[in-house]
């Protein structure tokens, strides 16, 4: 069963949304909230179904990066501007659709998502592709130090020790890094940092 929590300000989006989960097996919706704050003493989630622009009018970068350190995310909206998207994925969302998904494509990303996967709309995939050299994804001192470890063949809880965090945590940045990058396994990992121009970050 994958545990799902949908934040969206629009009551009739959130409505719709939880109608789609209910027709579909091993997807249960445990919170349907219009802020990130609602969430509290609810179940936690598997994966939060996200909105990037709620009420303030400013992309939610901030609670992507909370939720994420928790739980996979994925964010669902209006926007699909290039800058929109890249800020989400480099704060830690796992996935990126607009909201003009069709139902079967929203359920796909959820389950990628949760399986550990990233998924980007294809169309946005091309989006990002159209000039790599702007705004390009940056690793942050503490995804490099665990892509380190990495390449150094520790397994992800002794990297995490090593580090002083939890593995949920090393993990974490790890997926970040995929998901920026779009990074496969550990042999592409290792690859990536061996390959990577200092000079980028």
């Amino acid at each position: 069963m994958i545990r799902v929590a949908i934040v969206d300000d629009h009551p009739i989006a959130r409505w719709g949304i939880e109608h789609v989960f209910a027709s579909r097996d091993l997807l249960q919706v445990v919170a349907a909230v219009a802020e990130t704050e609602e969430l509290a003493g609810s179940p936690a989630p598997d994966v939060v179904l996200l909105d990037l622009y709620l009420r303030e009018g400013l992309p939610a970068l901030e609670a992507i990066r909370d939720l994420s350190g928790r739980c996979r995310v994925l964010v669902l909206s209006a926007s699909s501007r290039r800058f929109d998207v890249l800020a989400a994925l480099r704060a830690g969302a796992s996935g990126y659709l607009t909201k003009d998904a069709p139902e079967g494509v929203l359920v796909e990303a959820l389950r990628t998502v949760h399986d550990g996967g990233f998924y980007l709309s294809p169309h946005l995939a091309d989006l990002l592709a159209e000039d790599p050299h702007d705004a390009r994804p940056r690793l942050t001192a503490r995804e490099e130090e665990a892509l380190r470890w990495v390449a150094e063949g520790f397994t992800h809880a002794q990297a995490a020790r090593r580090m002083g965090i939890s593995v949920w945590t090393f993990e974490t940045h790890l997926r970040r890094v995929r998901a920026k990058f779009g990074i496969g396994n550990t042999a592409e990992l290792t690859r990536f940092l061996l390959e990577r121009d200092p000079r980028e970050d």
